[in-house]
């Protein structure tokens, strides 16, 4: 058992855990609790995450760059691109794409 404790209060979660060994590479640790994480997010009734994770080599660093991570977006929200105004403009070659000097036009 890797989880040591969750916290729900509202719709905030707090999950602590530790991993298999104190040395288990880095790369690891930080997918399964960013995975954590994200998939709590996911939740339509949990609106914060915090993951812990403890006895670890690399513990304050995984949990620094997991907490300040972005929200992923919810089943069903729009994707980021779309809800900042991005994704919008054609790209290169697409109808509507600004011909610049020298490029030639398609047909």
């Amino acid at each position: 058992e890797l989880i040591d404790n969750v916290d729900i209060e509202g719709s905030d979660v707090k999950v602590d855990l530790h991993l298999t060994s104190p040395f288990c590479p880095a790369v690891f640790g930080f997918k399964i609790c960013q995975d954590i994480h994200d998939n709590l997010l996911k939740i339509d009734s949990v609106d914060n995450v915090t993951v812990n994770v403890s006895n670890h080599f690399m513990a304050e660093q995984i949990n620094n760059q997991v907490n300040s991570s972005p929200k992923p977006p919810k089943d069903g929200d729009a994707p980021a691109a779309a809800q900042q105004g991005g994704g919008d403009a054609p790209g290169p070659g697409q109808a509507g794409a600004q011909q610049g000097p020298g490029q030639a036009k398609g047909p």
